[in-house]
């Protein structure tokens, strides 16, 4: 069973690892052997068989009235996992870029009244209590000294 997970860590289903494993174990063969060999129905084997050429872990030779597969070795299907997995680590400076543009967002909400003020400040120390940072302060205390002299305005005191 260590092989089939193995297979599944390269990105195949326990299908295609099932009928790579068969597949490997013949020198080439057509998808009612395959299908025979691992236990699938014949429409089902070619199906998986032309899943596991596309994703570069076998080949299809047509030949007369049929087609013949055949398994890459391991060493290739590793390598062109690596590959896939080295492009993608190229990627990883956009990828992040993107998420912290995502975290970055602007999000606008409206208070209203006095219990709309207690919300606005109940929320702004909930996120605060979640992932505390300095802007988080600077806007709570940009917000207490606003509030206080909205409040001040509104009633007379000075």
């Amino acid at each position: 069973m260590e092989l089939i997970e193995g297979l599944l860590n390269l990105g195949l289903t326990e299908k295609e690892a099932n009928v790579y494993l068969a597949l490997l174990g013949l020198e080439k063969a057509t998808a009612y052997t395959v299908g025979i060999r691992s236990k699938l129905k014949n429409a089902t084997a070619y199906v998986v068989l032309n899943n596991l050429v596309s994703k570069g872990f076998a080949l299809k030779i047509p030949q007369k009235d049929k087609h013949y597969f055949i398994a890459k070795s391991p060493r290739e299907c590793i390598a062109i996992a690596q590959e896939k997995l080295s492009t993608t680590k190229e990627m990883l400076p956009e990828l992040l870029a993107i998420q912290k543009k995502a975290d970055e967002k602007v999000s606008v909400a409206y208070f209203e009244g006095f219990e709309g003020i207690k919300k606005m400040y109940d929320q702004l120390i909930a996120n605060m209590q979640k992932k505390p940072s300095r802007k988080d302060l600077l806007l709570l205390f940009m917000l207490i000294k606003n509030t206080l002299q909205i409040f001040c305005k509104n009633t007379g005191f000075n």
